[in-house]
């Protein structure tokens, strides 16, 4: 996010975010459930998360049985889903 002037040094000004995957209104099937934190390998994955049509579909929920305490030794754990891109350099989009 950028406050103030836009002032680029090479006179163009580049577009920050962009919409990479669209959730095709809460159809997720072709994301696959992850396994691994990458951002934190210490991290452990111990439930799926699913999704929904609310809100123009949404992706992260939690089964309620889900439990938030309770595994010794644990950082933090939860669910992984992952979809993999067409272009190399952006290989994974990582929800967890």
């Amino acid at each position: 996010m950028q406050y103030g002037k836009v002032d680029e040094a090479d006179g163009y000004t580049a577009r920050k975010n962009v919409t990479v995957l669209s959730n095709q209104k809460g159809d997720f099937g072709n994301w696959t459930d992850g396994t691994v934190n990458y951002e934190n390998t210490n991290k452990i994955i111990t439930t799926q998360m699913t999704a929904d049509t609310s809100f123009g579909g949404r992706l992260g929920l939690l089964p309620s049985s889900f439990r938030t305490s309770g595994t010794s030794g644990a950082y933090q754990y939860g669910a992984v889903k992952e979809y993999t891109l067409s272009k190399p350099y952006l290989s994974m989009v990582h929800l967890g």
